[in-house]
């Protein structure tokens, strides 16, 4: 069984996206100027989906010539991309540039906890509406998502009233009804 605080995992990359992956892979210069580093990371994650489409397409076939399998669009990015990394003056940065790598500090990377932290209030937020004492239903989640009483009552005050938890409230009590 999934954890529920987990976020959902993305669907995998497929080919009816690919013009807009090719498009966001290949900013124009006014979009960097005016998004910054939104349209890197935009770039980042566009540039591994081509890469999924790219793999995905070869694996399917058996023919020789197995590069050609992709489609010509993707073909010709990757190509282009290829040499304009091997033709840099630091290929290595280049390529790195290009896969959106970043040296990382020390200890564990900081992960996205939005979604968890959004569940974790609404769960909170739910058992406060059905009468509980807000300390308990803290206590209670805080031992469901393994965080600390101190950590989910954090969450649960940053978020408790935002029109998006009211909006899930709202949501799961139609949905408890039906």
């Amino acid at each position: 069984m999934r954890n529920r605080y987990q976020k959902p995992a993305k669907p995998p990359a497929s080919l009816d996206d690919l013009p807009r992956y090719l498009r966001y892979a290949q900013p124009t210069m006014r979009e960097i100027a005016e998004e910054g580093e939104a349209c890197k990371k935009r770039q980042v994650r566009a540039n591994r989906a081509l890469q999924t489409i790219a793999r995905n397409a070869l694996a399917k076939t058996d023919d020789p010539n197995q590069l050609r399998a992709m489609p010509d669009e993707l073909f010709r990015f990757l190509a282009i991309r290829g040499l304009r990394i091997l033709l840099a003056d630091d290929p290595v940065v280049e390529l790195k540039r290009f896969l959106g790598r970043r040296s990382r500090g020390k200890g564990r990377p900081a992960g996205d906890h939005e979604y968890r932290d959004f569940m974790i209030a609404a769960d909170v937020a739910e058992l406060v509406l059905g009468g509980e004492k807000r300390d308990n239903a803290c206590l209670t989640i805080s031992k469901q998502a393994n965080l600390s009483f101190e950590r989910v009552l954090a969450i649960y005050n940053a978020r408790r009233d935002t029109p998006e938890l009211r909006a899930e409230l709202g949501l799961r009590v139609i949905l408890r009804g039906a």
